[in-house]
């Protein structure tokens, strides 16, 4: 101590000598009572952290700039840590070790960094506690740009809470907020970036709570829950160390876990080590790079799989990086139903605010994308960056994925036909729906101008449905029925054993290369599918195109009109597969199948093999390409016993209207719900 003060003194003289108002500043003092309490927070681990608040009576100088706060663990008259606090009068440790005995002393400094002596110096002892076993839980919610609270199931003392990554219903840049994380829960929402218009649809969130603390797990896996302060500074990473020496290099959560500024903001990891990691904040990239300091809150875990309290979980890194135009990481275990995820970035390879997003996910793999924002330019090209991930089995899933994805009574079902034109219609469920997957086809042929269903706005308590005609034509289209089918989402086994299963996916801009989709479980045999834009992203009028079912997966792009080029923005495609079979279900008789022969442009019957009361409910969708052109199937009539389908072309670059014979799958119901 006495070697610094005496370099303090110096300085001090040499700086006096130089203006009085420099000499005023050098004079100013702390106060003396320099005041702190201790909040004690017990958790479960073999090395205990603890909160302390030191705070202090402000200075009134007019040029004061700061403070600074300047601590350590030995009693050696030396403190080997300092912080600078900015114009705070107080500070927050976290993270302290159990059992330690801290000494604190506190400067203050002028605008031209003159610093004063040392305030009296304090000390406290953070206390011994008493090991608990890990608390942790699991989720996956749907949120949107409101605030929503989230409520755990069971009790927490000092929760640490990180939610990752957004899917991407919207292609809006978006990212997630999280605050008033206590004892009970949290709230979290989608913010967009500052130059938007922060009104975003919903977005399915994995997040991950666990009480504060080291963990070591029966296997010998490392984990930690903690949570730091950031600066103000948005341009620089600081490092922080972890609690423990991991054995591994771990994979790291981290979620920004306040709102003390307004301005969207995500948070970069780098240089990940045993012993510690480098953060820092990125608002948008037009902003200045500065934010108010924020409290970050991250769950650390070395790279493993096991199961926790009959959870099976995996934690991992993929072995290649993940670019922005998006890419599959494939698990090392299958789970029986698409898993909670969460991911992050765990570098930096471009410097440019990004974030990840999730396209979609099953048991076997999950599509991540690095996505920018463009509040400076349009550019939304990033280096691909490296990224870990946390996977677990489905306990508490907020989207409702089904149950356990194999009992018929949680199979919610309802469909209809209705009637419509170019017009936007609402229609209303007859009953609720947690998530529903909603698909709707084919058009009937009251008018030969060729036209496509287009849906939107799908939510709990109904959607949105119209006739869309060709970007060619003048979209003023008559009246024209369609089927549509509701279920809720997930994978389910009926009593005969017939599977099934509700879903969706984001397509990327492309529309002229096929993507494959693979299904939540493997099938016994090839279903039929029926899939529908669910989105309007973009006005241009587009269609899906089906291709390569299998038992485990299918292939599917979207397509504009010919003439078009091949770009559409992206959107979400919601699907039902279903296996051939016929049956009842709550009493309504169904039929899906495949007709022998494929279905021409000039129109066939396909026959049903049941007869049905009355003419029934009827969706069919092309489940191959033989003719790449843009196309879709019509209805031009039906009855009890069979159907006529035609598939039809758009001339927006030729007249040419012949299309090749096309295989087609079709679902059958007997009438529930007749809106026509």
């Amino acid at each position: 101590m006495k070697s610094r003060l005496k370099k303090l003194k110096k300085l001090f003289l040499k700086t006096s000598q130089a203006t009085a108002k420099r000499q005023k500043a050098v004079r100013f003092r702390i106060s003396t009572m320099l005041m702190a309490f201790v909040v004690l927070l017990l958790f479960s681990s073999s090395l205990y952290a603890a909160s302390v608040t030191i705070s202090w009576q402000p200075n009134t100088e007019p040029d004061l700039a700061g403070y600074r706060v300047y601590y350590d663990t030995n009693d050696s008259g030396d403190y080997q840590h300092v912080i600078d606090v900015g114009n705070h009068p107080y500070h927050t440790f976290t993270n302290l070790n159990d059992g330690e005995t801290y000494r604190v002393s506190v400067t203050a400094y002028d605008l031209y960094n003159n610093e004063s002596d040392f305030s009296p110096e304090i000390s406290f002892t953070t206390p011994e506690t008493t090991a608990t076993e890990l608390n942790m839980e699991i989720g996956e919610v749907t949120i949107n740009h409101e605030w929503q609270r989230i409520d755990y199931d069971q009790e927490f003392d000092d929760p640490i809470v990180v939610a990752s990554p957004l899917s991407r219903n919207s292609s809006d840049p978006a990212i997630v907020r999280i605050r008033n994380v206590d004892e009970t829960g949290f709230e979290i929402r989608v913010q967009e970036w500052d130059y938007q218009n922060d009104d975003h649809g919903s977005e399915s969130v994995s997040y991950l709570v666990m009480e504060r603390g080291t963990f070591t797990l029966d296997d010998g896996t490392r984990l930690e829950a903690g949570s730091f302060n950031t600066d103000n500074a948005t341009k620089e990473f600081d490092t922080f160390s972890f609690n423990q020496d991991f054995q591994v290099v771990p994979v790291i959560m981290a979620s920004v876990a306040t709102v003390h500024e307004n301005d969207a903001v995500i948070g970069r990891i780098n240089n990940v080590s045993q012993d510690s990691f480098q953060y820092h904040l990125q608002e948008q990239e037009s902003n200045e790079k500065v934010h108010a300091e924020e409290t970050v809150m991250y769950i650390a875990w070395e790279p493993s799989q096991g199961t926790i309290d009959g959870i099976a979980y995996e934690v991992g890194r993929p072995d290649n990086d993940i670019p922005s135009s998006g890419q599959a990481i494939y698990f090392d275990q299958d789970f029986s139903e698409s898993p909670v995820l969460l991911a992050n970035m765990q570098g930096v390879n471009g410097p440019n605010p990004a974030n990840l997003r999730c396209l979609n996910k099953n048991t076997v793999q999950a599509t991540l994308a690095v996505c920018e924002e463009t509040s400076k330019d349009d550019e939304l090209q990033h280096k691909a960056e490296p990224v870990g991930y946390l996977a677990f089995a489905a306990a508490d899933n907020g989207s409702n994925s089904g149950d356990d994805g194999n009992n018929p009574e949680s199979l919610k079902i309802e469909m209809g036909e209705v009637t419509i034109n170019n017009e936007w219609q609402r229609i209303d469920y007859d009953q609720e729906f947690d998530d529903p997957i909603v698909v709707a086809s084919p058009l009937s042929r009251n008018s030969s101008d060729p036209a496509i269903v287009r849906i939107r706005n799908v939510d709990e308590t109904g959607f949105e449905i119209r006739v869309q005609e060709w970007d060619y034509q003048n979209d003023d289209h008559g009246s024209e029925s369609v089927s549509y089918l509701v279920m809720e989402r997930g994978t389910f086994t009926l009593d005969d054993g017939t599977r099934l299963e509700a879903g969706s996916f984001n397509t990327d801009n492309a529309t002229k290369e096929f993507d494959t989709f693979s299904f939540n479980q493997d099938f016994q045999v090839v279903p039929v599918i029926m899939a529908s834009v669910a989105t309007v992203h973009e006005n241009d009028a587009v269609i899906g195109r089906i291709n390569n079912v299998s038992q485990d997966s299918f292939q599917y792009h979207l397509q504009e009109q010919e003439s078009n080029e091949k770009v559409h923005a992206e959107e979400t495609v919601m699907y039902i597969a279903w296996e051939p079979s016929q049956g009842t279900i709550d009493g309504i008789a169904y039929e899906v199948g495949r007709p022998d022969n494929d279905i021409p442009s000039s129109g066939q019957a396909i026959y049903f093999d049941q007869d049905f009361s009355e003419s029934p409910v009827l969706l069919a969708n092309m489940q191959g390409v033989n003719g790449p052109n843009p196309a879709n199937l019509r209805c031009l009539n039906k009855n009890t016993v069979q159907a006529t389908l035609a598939v039809c072309e758009e001339t927006s670059k030729d007249d040419e209207l012949q299309h090749k014979a096309e295989p087609v799958g079709y679902l059958a119901f007997a009438t529930a719900h007749d809106d026509s």
